[in-house]
């Protein structure tokens, strides 16, 4: 992976497959679990920003609609945490 690069739907949703992210339920006044698949929109993502600290790399991707946090442990080969928001969330 590097800057600039376009990740596809099938790679995002290889990666995405059993992590969740911790959001609030506003109705039940707590925090759940939610897969990160069922907040994936299914669009293309292109790679912002990323920065390597042995063994994690850590990833901003953006596409139309949404932005990405990951953070990819190289030696396990795996998704060890993932964040998924709105684009224009927080500002």
């Amino acid at each position: 992976m590097k800057e600039g690069e376009v990740i596809s739907k099938t790679k995002m949703t290889k990666l995405l497959t059993k992590k969740t992210q911790t959001m609030w339920d506003a109705e039940e006044k707590t925090f759940k679990n939610i897969a990160l698949t069922t907040r994936y929109d299914g669009t293309e993502a292109t790679i912002m920003e990323l920065k390597e600290v042995n063994p994690y790399i850590f990833i901003r991707a953006d596409s139309d609609t949404q932005e990405f946090r990951l953070v990819y442990d190289t030696k396990k080969k795996e998704l060890m945490k993932g964040s998924i928001l709105p684009v224009g969330w927080g500002k």
